[in-house]
């Protein structure tokens, strides 16, 4: 049972005391004040929503893995992008979800979360890189990598930051062709 009152917030529960027959002949009650915790509970829900609507706001793809480079979260520009759904793209390897090839040569570009965790630190990756998205959709990317470490250093994971340049790199090719 849970009741506010001017006191703060209470989680109670009350079991019945039994006799040798099994007849109840009282009760013990136990009560918790939980104000703290509701509090806690409050102020992480605030913070987990700000979070997501920052970085659903970003004009980046978003992507984030744990240290072994399985997704954990991709932001609706990731998905927009990749073509898979965060659900469903969720526990796989980055790499089958965010396939990237240099532009130029045409060869898979290195894993990002293996660069990074290499480097240990900020990294750019392949130059003209281009992001083949699920439905084979090919797009010009600028895109960069970079640790997630905890409150000891360690890393925990990898953010890959990546944007569409299909509008820059069209102007860039049209200057080009008009000089």
């Amino acid at each position: 049972y849970h009741w506010p009152d001017t006191q703060g917030s209470w989680l109670a529960s009350a079991s019945p005391i039994r006799d040798a027959e099994g007849d109840i002949i009282g009760a013990v009650e136990t009560a918790y004040e939980i104000t703290g915790h509701k509090k806690t509970e409050d102020m992480l829900r605030e913070s987990e929503a700000r979070f997501r609507t920052m970085l659903n706001s970003l004009v980046d793809g978003v992507i984030c893995t744990d240290a072994r480079g399985s997704i954990e979260m991709l932001n609706p520009l990731a998905e927009t992008l990749t073509g898979w759904k965060n659900d469903e793209a969720r526990g796989l390897p980055l790499g089958e979800v965010f396939h990237i090839v240099d532009g130029q040569t045409r060869r898979a570009a290195e894993n990002p979360v293996a660069k990074v965790l290499r480097e240990g630190m900020v990294v750019g990756l392949v130059n003209h890189s281009m992001l083949i998205s699920r439905d084979g959709t090919e797009r010009p990317i600028a895109d960069s990598g970079a640790s997630i470490r905890d409150e000891h250093g360690d890393i925990t994971g990898v953010v890959v930051v990546f944007r569409d340049q299909s509008r820059e790199r069209a102007a860039q090719k049209a200057l080009a062709e008009s000089a």
